[in-house]
């Protein structure tokens, strides 16, 4: 009878219920003293004396939190295969009527209406679990990995969405409308949304398209970002498919997509994304300019331009296209990351301001070209070299 009760909750029961079978209370706390079982939580038992596995320990919390919670949150996310690490310490929810002490291990979330749950263990639905999830991120590339995760492992974006509409005020919820829209367009992990927002979008590049599925040297592989119509395509190496970086597989590829389509790849890691956007996107757009490209790169401001702002950004519709929420680097490109305009040959074409003495006399072809000499140092006459005339030393 013991065990037709445990075995169907990972080995561990509660003192009533062993009572319910018959057992006698003297002789169960015998079981604990002698050290066969093990007491868990005050009357939750694990009837073995060895290592206690994480799914013991959640069927545990949940029998001390009594009926009506549900596993969570990261717990919630681990059992729905989520995640591949389980989490250290337990998130469980219940009613807010019910109190719980402080448990170690535990973090209790204490709810006005838990979510729907099910499921042995129970856990939250997969749709409230990504709610849960993203309103407890960190940062809005935690918030894209979860809802990534989370449709990777078979969460439909309408789950997400009719989750969302059950919840009156939800932190993040914004976002995670973004998210859902981001993710319907091919998004597959933070390293492509910061790739489309922070390279593409914030400096004006084509729009590329996510995610398309081609047969390159007999096999099916997928382009993270194309640039249809130029030959261009953009590899996102992260950490998750791309632990080592580049692979054997990654290089013969490459090989085949340029021998059969004549595209040229270009491959990215997070730091030339997230770190060096500027730079990603000046080395994009000079192999766009060399497959016909037209435009020019813009330098980066504090916010990412909507679509269709330039005339030589590509006409493809975005319809709900996603705010900015950049919280990386808002700073406006340096100048030395994007190719800059030629010099001006004269100070008067460069600034509008009327030219010095000097600056004619170097303009007329007597001396250097004002091209070709660097600027004054730190000790050099601001005077000279801003165009200001001096009373009786400057001709009018």
């Amino acid at each position: 009878m013991v065990a037709r009760v445990t075995n169907a909750q990972g080995g561990v029961v509660t003192t009533r219920q062993l009572q319910d079978t018959g057992a006698d209370r003297a002789w169960i706390a015998r079981q604990v003293s002698s050290g066969r079982w093990q007491r868990l939580y005050a009357g939750v038992l694990v009837v073995h004396s060895g290592p206690v596995p994480w799914r013991s320990r959640a069927w545990a919390a949940l029998l001390h939190a009594g009926p009506g919670a549900a596993l969570s949150h990261e717990s919630a996310a681990f059992v729905l295969e989520f995640s591949r690490a389980a989490p250290s310490t337990l998130d469980i929810s219940i009613p807010e009527a019910r109190r719980l002490g402080q448990t170690p291990g535990l973090t209790i979330h204490r709810r006005r209406t838990v979510p729907p749950s099910s499921g042995r263990p129970r856990r939250t639905w997969r749709g409230d679990t990504v709610v849960d999830l993203v309103a407890a991120a960190r940062s809005d590339d935690d918030a894209v990995g979860w809802v990534c995760d989370a449709v990777r492992a078979g969460t439909r974006l309408h789950e997400i969405t009719a989750a969302l509409a059950r919840r009156r005020r939800v932190r993040n919820g914004s976002l995670l409308r973004d998210l859902i829209q981001e993710v319907e367009d091919g998004i597959e992990s933070p390293l492509e949304r910061r790739y489309h927002r922070d390279v593409e979008r914030r400096h004006r590049l084509p729009r590329s398209v996510s995610q398309v599925r081609q047969v390159v040297g007999g096999s099916l592989i997928r382009a993270d970002a194309l640039y249809e119509g130029f030959g261009v395509r953009a590899e996102l190496d992260g950490g998750f498919a791309h632990p080592g970086g580049r692979t054997d597989a990654d290089t013969w590829r490459d090989n085949a997509v340029l021998i059969e389509r004549g595209d040229i790849t270009l491959r990215y890691r997070w730091r030339h994304v997230a770190v060096t956007p500027c730079a990603t996107a000046a080395q994009v757009a000079a192999a766009l300019q060399a497959r016909g490209w037209t435009g020019h790169p813009n330098r980066a401001t504090s916010g990412a331009p909507s679509d269709g702002a330039r005339g030589d950004l590509p006409a493809r519709a975005t319809p709900g296209a996603p705010s900015d929420r950049a919280r990386g680097d808002r700073r406006p490109c340096p100048a030395t990351a994007l190719p800059q305009p030629p010099r001006w040959p004269h100070h008067r074409q460069a600034t509008g301001r009327r030219a010095t003495g000097h600056q004619r006399h170097r303009a007329s072809g007597s001396g250097v070209s004002s091209g070709s000499r660097p600027p004054p140092g730190p000790g050099a006459s601001r005077r000279r070299w801003q165009g200001h005339r001096r009373p009786g030393r400057d001709p009018p």
